[in-house]
């Protein structure tokens, strides 16, 4: 047993467990371990955000559906209201999921718990850096180029367009409700506003940090089971009795870590399904207004897009990468029982791995909605997609 197994595994969940706490989730997600104090924050948290996201969402977008007639206006306004819509769905399936993702996170705090070779502790720890750094790489690029899009982008249209003093606010629909030139109206909207660009980018952070957990994980306990069957030969030289049940223990590890990926998948496959779909339609609004404001010579708000764009890239690349080494590292299994020297084992337990390789041929995938597999060829898709409606956008416009 890992004697460190409970800093090893709150190690592991630093990250998510943040994020999912700035959005009152991870009471949720931990089951009820969490504190009374922490659930009553949760609470409180899950109101604020659910408040704001509806906030934005329902007067934008009935403004944006009954109110705009202009095409280049309504497709501006279709991007923003987009990401306000897919982040709400994935804020309500985080939610929905609490289960699955809870005994996800019981199967990793047991995984660390039960390792005890220093080599196989050591795989762990580097694939765990590794979802670290990308949950750190995904925040970093939704926090800036949010808050980009956000202050910077209003601020250089009111100080070198001669705009309103008021037009700091992003969203439009707030007018047909109230006068938002009236104070304190505007402050309030005003402060809303900011509250939902940290509900906007903690979310989309929080299930980033999710994928990148769990998948990674799974590919920590393939490539222990790998190191263990390495291992299983030169132990049958040895005749060595400390291993005697290890081909049995590769099989068990083997069975939990399909039943983990199963979990992965069923936990992750309708915010899969959203981030495609949704990215898919950010993408193609973002290059085509980066095409406009390229016309239009103002430099600043292509400059933004674009490091939208990238944000919304990288991290849709990062959900179908998940989803292409999960398969892979789940097939390599069989890939190492033959390429050991299993003919120097004994005859039964060569029979063994015949099974082993089998099974390892058809690995647990990580899918959207059940509808399609999440792989490095989606992200292409994504990519031909976007431009072919980019391109459309383009035609629609100039008619």
């Amino acid at each position: 047993m890992n004697e460190s197994y409970q800093n090893d595994a709150k190690n592991a969940l630093k990250y998510t467990r943040f994020f999912l706490r700035l959005v009152g989730m991870w009471p949720r997600v931990n089951g009820h371990r969490s504190g009374r104090f922490e659930r009553i924050a949760s609470v409180v948290s899950i109101a604020i955000c659910t408040s704001c996201l509806a906030f934005i969402l329902l007067p934008c977008g009935y403004y944006c559906f009954f109110y705009v007639t202009d095409i280049h206006v309504k497709i501006k306004k279709f991007g923003p209201l987009v990401a306000c819509a897919v982040n709400a769905v994935k804020y309500y399936y985080i939610n929905r999921r609490g289960l699955s993702f809870q005994r996800c996170i019981r199967h990793i705090e047991r995984d660390w718990r039960i390792i005890e070779d220093p080599q196989h502790r050591d795989i762990m720890v580097r694939n765990t850096g590794v979802a670290h750094l990308v949950s750190i790489v995904c925040a970093t690029l939704f926090y800036t180029s949010v808050l980009t899009y956000h202050t910077i982008l209003p601020s250089w249209s009111n100080v070198f367009k001669g705009n309103d003093t008021h037009g700091l606010l992003t969203y439009s629909g707030f007018e047909l409700f109230a006068d938002i030139q009236a104070s304190p109206t505007y402050e309030i909207i005003y402060a809303v506003q900011c509250t939902y660009i940290c509900v906007l980018s903690s979310v989309s952070s929080a299930s980033c940090s999710l994928i990148a957990l769990l998948t990674t994980h799974a590919r920590a306990q393939m490539q222990v089971q790998i190191a263990k069957l390495q291992g299983l030969v030169e132990a049958e030289r040895n005749n060595d009795r400390r291993q005697k049940g290890l081909l049995g223990a590769i099989v068990d590890g083997h069975v939990e870590n399909i039943k983990f990926s199963r979990n992965i998948s069923t936990a992750l496959q309708e915010i899969c399904f959203m981030e495609v779909v949704a990215t898919t339609l950010m993408i193609c609004a973002l290059e085509y207004l980066s095409i406009l404001e390229w016309r239009n010579r103002d430099i600043v708000a292509m400059g933004t897009y674009l490091a939208l764009t990238l944000s919304f890239t990288f991290n849709i690349f990062i959900i179908c990468y998940a989803g292409e080494f999960l398969v892979e590292e789940g097939s390599k299994l069989g890939d190492a029982s033959y390429q050991i020297e299993w003919y120097d084992l004994p005859g039964k337990k060569g029979l063994d791995l015949i099974m082993l390789i089998a099974v390892s041929k058809s690995p647990p995938k990580l899918t959207g909605g059940k509808i399609f597999e999440i792989s490095v060829n989606t992200f292409s898709n994504v990519l031909k997609s976007s431009v072919v409606y980019a391109n459309l956008c383009q035609a629609v416009t100039t008619w």
